[in-house]
């Protein structure tokens, strides 16, 4: 006898699942991107000038160099912003949509597999629970700055949910539906991966031919917003500066990314026998898969429809990713993983054989996913802790500096798989995360950075961050060069992830700095400040 779910816990239990795993994130502390976001509204005083500077996202973009449309999930940071800089809040509203979004993966599971039974149920919070674990991209819900990406999924799923419960475009559903997707596309862009998906539910349903006057509404949508973002930006689909993803879509480039996906596993995902067993399980279920989909032919349409929505999303989303090298880049795969996994509950919802396997593998994958999703929230959460430790030695340092002292401080772009340093330099230095400015005492930069600094030396740069706001200096670095002599730090720090501290660094430096970049390569080696 199968026990029968309730349907309230069908959908509880995964979101339950993914809080039990990312609830340690609620207690760490900012990394890397999340310190320029306590500042993405600087100068907007007042909840007006908020309200005028979030109306100004809706109708202009966040602003470059990316072509970047989000201005509901710049809403939400504005929001932030104004109930304070506690970490806790920020990271609670990733947590809150993962959860919300493994609960939607077990409804469009249960809602696809297009019959109420115990076993469908069971099969569907499976699938929710598979995607509240979905280990490859922790890095979407760990990193405030990643929270683009979990919006544009919740109001993605939502939109094909009310899709798949709507009998026409105009009714409750149908409306609802077409609601979200406009709230989807000014989250993220990945959010176009929603029209392909879209397309998709609609062929399962209604077949070939009234596949696309069925999806016509939502793909108006689509073209409406590919419309303004080309009245915006001068090109509907470029992202990033000088790419061009239509072509790398149109002759296949984008598949030449599918080959790092194993590299960036290597570094993102480091347990081996973790990951071994997460690539094994994950191939037998699909396998299962597609044996329930031969057996059954409505599971088959519904295998198509998905595995159509998957590869579209992953032609659409790769030709963006970057960072495969550095582990960095896993949020690229949530929305490709909430599909995968709601079709993941076909062969475990199946009538016949290879139930069982298909079940036995599921829990493997569960199993694993855990032990890797796991480990990773730790390495996050030890980062934050890291990026706390960090700031309280930059003001410590910047108390205990000499009148006409100055520190130059060097940090990892990145520790691992994680950001850290990356777009934190100034909110390092600056309130709230200060008490008070530190940029007339040091300077915070990354080893990325290093390269430019001897001709800033020769604009006095040190001079002008002594009598000037190091918002102001930022704003324009490049001023004229001045004649020697110039204002030189006469402290050298960076900071170790081995340590975990701030280390002192000797520069053996020509006169003319001209071995500057080779000093610094030496000292951050010999200090162990290599992120």
């Amino acid at each position: 006898m199968t026990l029968r779910v309730p349907r309230t816990l069908m959908l509880a239990l995964p979101a339950l699942a993914a809080l039990m795993l990312f609830a340690p994130l609620l207690r760490t502390g900012f990394v890397g991107d999340d310190f320029g976001l306590l500042h993405s509204f600087d100068g907007c005083d007042g909840l007006n000038g908020i309200l005028e500077c979030i109306g100004r996202t809706f109708v202009s973009g966040v602003g470059p160099p990316s072509n970047q449309y989000r201005p509901l999930a710049m809403a939400s940071f504005a929001l932030s912003v104004r109930l304070g800089a506690d970490p806790f809040g920020w990271h609670l509203v990733n947590v809150l949509l993962q959860m919300a979004n493994a609960a939607l993966v077990a409804l469009l599971a249960w809602q696809l597999l297009g019959e109420d039974t115990p076993r469908v149920r069971a099969s569907a919070l499976m699938a929710g629970w598979l995607f509240a674990w979905f280990a490859p991209a922790v890095e979407a819900t760990a990193w405030v700055a990643a929270r683009f990406d979990g919006l544009a999924l919740l109001w993605l799923l939502v939109s094909a949910c009310a899709f798949v419960a709507s009998e026409r475009w105009r009714d409750g559903f149908g409306l609802l539906s077409l609601a979200a997707t406009v709230l989807s596309y000014m989250s993220k862009e990945s959010a176009a991966i929603g029209a392909p998906l879209i397309l998709a539910l609609a062929w399962h349903r209604q077949g070939l031919v009234r596949a696309v006057p069925r999806a016509l509404p939502w793909l108006l949508v689509a073209a409406a917003y590919f419309a303004y973002r080309r009245h915006l930006f001068g090109d509907a689909f470029r992202f990033y500066p000088g790419s061009s993803p239509v072509e790398s879509l149109l002759n296949g480039e984008w598949l030449a990314h599918v080959p790092g996906l194993v590299g960036w596993a290597e570094v993102a995902l480091p347990e081996l026998g973790a990951r071994t067993a997460m690539a094994v399980s994950g191939v037998a279920l699909v396998m299962c898969a597609v044996a329930a989909g031969v057996a059954d032919r409505g599971k088959g349409r519904v295998l198509v429809a998905l595995a159509f929505a998957v590869i579209a999303a992953f032609a659409l989303l790769l030709p963006h990713w970057q960072g495969t090298s550095t582990g960095e880049g896993g949020r690229v795969l949530l929305a490709i993983g909430a599909i995968a996994m709601t079709a993941a509950a076909l062969p475990l919802a199946a009538a016949r054989q290879p139930r069982t396997l298909a079940w036995i593998s599921a829990i493997a994958l569960l199993a694993s996913q855990y032990m890797l999703a796991n480990a990773a929230v730790g390495r996050w959460v030890q980062a934050g802790e890291d990026a706390r430790t960090l700031a309280r030695e930059l003001a410590a340092l910047a108390q205990s500096s000499p009148p006409t002292g100055y520190a130059f401080v060097v940090v990892p772009d990145h520790v691992g798989a994680i950001p850290f340093g990356r777009n934190a330099q100034g909110g390092l230095m600056l309130p709230p995360v200060q008490r008070e400015p530190l940029g007339a005492k040091l300077v915070v930069q990354t080893a990325d950075e290093l390269a430019r600094w001897p001709d800033l030396f020769e604009r006095d740069i040190i001079g002008r961050l002594r009598r000037e706001s190091a918002t102001s200096v930022a704003a324009n670095p490049l001023t004229p060069k001045v004649p020697p002599p110039h204002a030189l730090p006469d402290r050298y720090f960076c900071w170790s992830p081995q340590a975990r501290a701030l280390q002192p660094v000797t520069l053996a430096l020509a006169p003319d700095r001209s071995n500057w970049d080779g000093a610094w390569r030496t000292a951050l080696a010999a200090a162990g400040c290599i992120g």
